[in-house]
């Protein structure tokens, strides 16, 4: 795995390239063999790869601990941020803050969410799907995409176990 940080901005292109990377936790492939070059300043990550999270500790709403961490981030002033569901058990007031937080910031930002309000107006949207890049595009645009195949996926599930529910009864009536 290779991960290039690239030259600050005015220099060469900016940003990140990411050559092959392979990234699992435990049995479940997050990223497997991705080769990016990530120059945008705004690109959201979204599928259902559910990396894993580990939880904070502390006396701080989960709203102020984002806030704080991201702060913390900031002050280091990183070339980028990477922000894994920073919206997760956030109220609607917390998420608007740390929006406009994220959306004032200079550094470019890679922001993996499953709440696609927050990355449908990003230049860059990458959709991974069992850890392969899917798609990858605008926002709007992958977004849709991916919402579209959640809807359909969900309504096969639901097919699938609706026509169980009705099979198994005939078919255990049949064996008695």
């Amino acid at each position: 795995m290779t991960l290039k940080t690239l030259p600050p901005a005015g220099t060469a292109t900016p940003g990140i390239r990411l050559e092959s990377v392979t990234l699992a936790r435990g049995d479940r492939v997050v990223l497997e063999h991705i080769d990016l070059h990530l120059t945008e300043s705004r690109i959201g990550l979204v599928g259902d790869n559910g990396a894993g999270k580990s939880s904070a500790v502390g006396e701080l709403s989960q709203g102020q601990r984002q806030q704080v961490c991201l702060m913390a981030l900031q002050i280091t002033t990183p070339a980028t941020l990477l922000l894994d569901e920073p919206y997760s058990a956030l109220d609607l007031p917390s998420q608007l803050r740390l929006s406009a937080q994220i959306a004032a910031t200079s550094q470019q930002i890679i922001l993996s969410t499953h709440l696609l309000d927050h990355v449908q107006d990003f230049e860059r949207v990458l959709w991974l799907d069992q850890g392969k890049l899917r798609a990858d595009g605008p926002g709007r645009d992958i977004c849709a995409a991916y919402a579209q195949d959640v809807h359909e996926r969900a309504a096969r599930d639901t097919a699938a176990e609706i026509l169980q529910e009705v099979l198994q009864p005939a078919a255990q009536a049949d064996a008695t």
